[in-house]
């Protein structure tokens, strides 16, 4: 059986956050715009407190739009705006209920498919002076028309990462919705540990200030408490247990290494151990669980109509009990899940690692060079093993679904596991399937870089990768060619 389909970590220690931005929620609603800024390094729980959040916002009836920042994209203009406002390009929205045409057609800018849905639309303003004016213009109706329908909740991953582009964007967003009163909240996780971007964020918050009210919310570790709460929930006997109201994988013999040792660990115990192994960072402390569970060290028992419950073991206290089975880095804890894959699954994990996200299943087994069956079988295990996940945000596609991996720190391992070589295959395979479904120049450019197409020694690639690099945004020849150095 796999991990995911029983292991469910409660969210612990963030109620009082979670309770501060319901109220923000509200104050939004009443017309009052407001900016939330969830701060914390990477594994900190930033996106796990902000999809619970998003999940309640859903129920209350907010319209909600989803974007991320990638580091690899920061090139690409605009990229957390394609992916917030891109589900108004489908062919079942109907934009003329909250849009004239003269705004449609400059939202095309941005959404160049909305020219097929709506062919006789005039031309957007021609003045280049205006014309990014007029797009954010467009923008900042398209969502005071939504609002005005139901509350409007925009989320960002990974703001850090974001172009010059998007923040000058948002600045622009804010100050047109708070002119407004428009019943908005636009919500942002950023990563602290990311020094390379801090500077201009902070300059860029700090500008916002006088335009919107902006609350910076900072995630620290799990208190041992809150540890010794989850621990609660996962591990608390439930009510008239008998001996055969339950159901172990000890029965399973490809799980014989869970069989129940005769002690086990109390809560309280359990809980300072997991404090002292992981200083409460919560995405080490998943990862600590998943691999206590693979390895035994936490014994899962199915109760009869009241779920599983998960008994700690005495033995996690002797370091060499399990044998190696729990190293002293969640690093090295990560190689383990990562080594103990099938060759196929590792060759599926490294293509969605160099597509970075959003990638789907045809795509994998393009990049990888896989059979449809050979990946069917790699994404099952991929994802049973908790490296991938469904993407919230899929593409309008009928039948298409989309992936991401679980946690950018597993996407970054993988990678780097990868091998150099690997990494530049990969990334030539991803730059000629791109190219044939003509993804941004940008995009294209990052992965003739990363191939090394650079250095190849015909005068046609130099010239291909040379017009593609220059396609980044202040991309001069001098910065390509530093490139052939590195």
């Amino acid at each position: 059986m796999a991990v995911q389909t029983f292991l469910e970590i409660p969210l612990v220690g963030r109620g009082a956050t979670l309770s501060r931005l319901i109220t923000l929620y509200e104050k939004a609603v009443a017309g009052q715009p407001q900016i939330i800024m969830l701060e914390g390094e990477a594994g900190a729980g930033k996106s796990r407190l902000a999809t619970a959040f998003l999940d309640w916002a859903k129920v209350q009836g907010a319209a909600i739009l989803e974007g991320k920042a990638y580091e690899t994209y920061q090139r690409l203009a605009y990229q957390p705006l394609l992916d917030c406002f891109s589900p108004f390009s489908e062919p079942e929205q109907d934009l003329r209920q909250l849009l004239s045409d003269t705004w449609i057609a400059e939202l095309s800018r941005l959404l160049p498919e909305l020219r097929e849905h709506y062919p006789n639309l005039p031309p957007p303003t021609t003045d280049e002076t205006f014309a990014s004016a007029r797009l954010l213009e467009a923008l900042a109706r398209l969502g005071q028309a939504v609002a005005t329908q139901q509350p409007l909740l925009i989320f960002i991953d990974d703001m850090q990462w974001a172009d010059e582009a998007t923040l000058d964007a948002f600045h622009y967003l804010c100050r047109r919705w708070a002119e407004r009163a428009t019943p908005v909240l636009l919500l942002f996780n950023r990563r602290t540990s990311a020094k390379r971007a801090e500077a201009r964020l902070i300059e860029w918050l700090a500008s916002l200030k006088s335009v919107i009210p902006l609350t910076r919310i900072e995630l620290g570790p799990l208190s041992q408490q809150d540890i010794l709460q989850l621990v609660h929930s996962l591990s608390e006997p439930h009510e008239a247990e008998t001996a055969d109201a339950h159901v172990s994988l000890a029965s399973d013999p490809s799980k014989q290494h869970t069989r129940a040792s005769t002690a086990s660990l109390g809560p309280e115990q359990f809980a300072a151990w997991l404090y002292a192994e992981t200083q409460g960072q919560p995405f080490y402390l998943v990862a600590l669980l998943e691999a206590l569970l693979e390895h035994g060290g936490l014994v899962p028992r199915l109760l009869k109509g009241k779920g599983w419950i998960f008994e700690p073991q005495a033995a996690l206290l002797n370091a060499g009990t399990l044998g190696g089975i729990l190293p002293a880095g969640v690093r090295e804890m990560l190689q383990n899940r990562l080594a103990q894959l099938s060759p196929t699954a590792r060759e599926l994990l490294v293509a969605g690692a160099v597509l970075d996200h959003d990638f789907s299943f045809e795509d994998l087994c393009c990049l990888a060079q896989l059979s449809t069956q050979e990946g069917l079988i790699g994404l099952d295990e991929a994802l049973n093993s908790l490296f991938l996940r469904e993407s919230r945000r899929q593409p309008g596609a009928l039948n298409s679904i989309c992936y991401v991996f679980v946690h950018d720190k597993l996407r970054e391992l993988v990678y780097s596991e990868a091998g150099k070589e690997r990494r530049r295959v990969f990334h030539g395979r991803a730059l000629k399937l791109l190219e044939e479904v003509s993804a941004p120049a940008a995009e294209l450019a990052y992965h003739a870089v990363a191939s090394g197409l650079l250095r190849l020694p015909f005068a046609g690639a130099w010239r291909r990768a040379m017009k593609l690099c220059m396609c980044l945004p202040c991309a001069t020849p001098s910065d390509i060619m530093s490139k052939l150095a590195s």
